[in-house]
């Protein structure tokens, strides 16, 4: 294995997401072929979220709190 995929493996904080006591699982509320939109509820009622790219050169993506399905900020309104 390269050394990038080593780092990748042993990162606390990866781990810390895919080991987080709530266990829910992650979903992808958006995919447009060469990126999709991933998130992840997590036991402190924040979320993980990746934006992913597969293709061939860079993208731009976003994704809003809707989407993602997280509560509307305080104040916001």
């Amino acid at each position: 294995m390269t050394g990038t995929t080593k780092q990748i493996l042993a990162n606390e904080e990866i781990i810390a997401l895919d080991q987080d006591w709530a266990g829910k699982q992650g979903y992808k509320p958006r995919d447009d072929g060469d990126t999709e939109v991933w998130t992840k509820p997590m036991s402190d009622g924040s979320a993980a979220v990746a934006l992913f790219d597969r293709g061939l050169t860079a993208a731009p993506m976003s994704a809003t709190a809707a989407e993602l399905r997280l509560p509307e900020a305080r104040g916001s309104r």
